[in-house]
């Protein structure tokens, strides 16, 4: 069975809607925060994953995240109410 690499079908995972599936975590800084300026590091995002306060998923040594659900976890634990 001969493989051929298709260099397009790759393009176009990653121009997908990042909403749907599991990304990196610094596609999914992106897609939480689009403004660069404001943007919190990436050492940030990861040390939130590693102490547990926005989901992830782990395959292996990958760490993958749902930007849907990274936003909820930032919004309750982050969300400072108005008296």
């Amino acid at each position: 069975m001969i493989m051929s690499f298709d260099p397009g079908v790759r393009d176009m995972a990653i121009t997908s809607d990042v909403n749907t599936g599991l990304v990196d975590a610094e596609a999914c800084l992106q897609a939480v925060f689009p403004v660069e300026a404001t943007r919190p590091s990436l050492r940030w995002f990861r040390r939130l994953g590693a102490h547990r306060k926005i989901p992830s998923v782990r395959v292996g040594r990958r760490v993958f995240f749902n930007v849907e659900k990274v936003r909820a976890a930032l919004e309750e634990k982050f969300t400072i109410e108005a008296l």
